[in-house]
Formats: structure tokens, C-alpha cells, sequence
């Protein structure tokens, strides 16, 4: 499955919503994305991921794991 990249819809897209659909210890890989990469010279965009006030993001045996804070 490859990213969808909504920066070639809105190049002035502020938020978004995406999910994920697979993580690594370096990386995490979304369904779509506004952030246009680097290359060519050219500097790629910035910004933070926000998990849901409910969510905690945990790195669990290697791997990260979204879980409810209640657990």
C-alpha cells in the first residue's frame, strides 16, 4: 500500500488525519501524508503526531504500540 499524499491536493494543508499502517524503531509509516519529503536539494516539511488524549504511544517488545492510558 503506498501513502497517499496530500500535499499534491492541498499544498497548504495544515492537519490531518491518518493512520498507521506499520511502525518500526526508526519509523512510522502512514496512509496519507501533508509532510512533502526532502530531496533534490529541497528541505522537507516538519510537524509533530498527536495521538488522541485517550492514547498512549509505548515502544512494548521492539515495537510501538498505541495503547488506552487507562491500562
Amino acid at each position: 500500500m503506498m501513502t497517499h499524499k496530500l500535499y499534491y491536493d492541498d499544498a497548504y494543508l495544515k492537519e490531518f488525519e491518518a493512520n498507521v499502517i506499520k511502525t518500526t524503531s526508526d519509523y512510522i509509516v502512514l496512509d496519507q501524508t501533508a509532510f512533502y519529503p526532502e530531496g533534490g536539494g529541497q528541505p522537507g516539511d516538519t510537524g509533530i503526531w498527536l495521538a488522541p488524549k485517550c492514547m498512549t504511544l509505548k515502544k512494548l517488545m521492539g515495537r510501538f504500540v498505541i495503547t488506552s492510558r487507562s491500562r
